[in-house]
């Protein structure tokens, strides 16, 4: 078996979709990977519902800040310690569901 690469361009764009998705929500509701398909369901929407003195969702929220720079960095040519892109994405979808968890709690909701 030969192997094959996945074509730059469709790997990158599938990326940013995946990237937006966990921290906007999806662009169409009713086609997501893996957020809900409600209005501002992804981590900034979430972390929009909550103040910053709830620290552990902001711990959440300062460790995927911090990851975004790292991908921003790896992108941009630097070497910043951020391989395994679909890693990253996976574990920002991790994030998402903590973060998702912690607002209802604090919420109520």
């Amino acid at each position: 078996m030969s192997a094959q690469t996945i074509d730059q361009g469709a790997f990158v764009a599938a990326l940013g979709t995946l990237m937006r998705e966990a921290y906007l929500g999806p662009d169409d509701p009713n086609a997501t990977w893996f957020a809900d398909n409600e209005p501002d369901c992804g981590i900034v929407g979430m972390l929009e519902q909550v103040d910053a003195e709830q620290a552990s969702i902001a711990s959440h929220a300062n460790h995927v800040r911090y990851a975004l720079n790292l991908v921003n960095r790896a992108v941009a040519g630097e070497d910043a310690h951020a391989n395994g892109a679909m890693g990253v994405v996976a574990h920002r979808a991790w994030h998402l569901g903590a973060i998702r968890q912690l607002v209802a709690l604090v919420t109520g909701d």
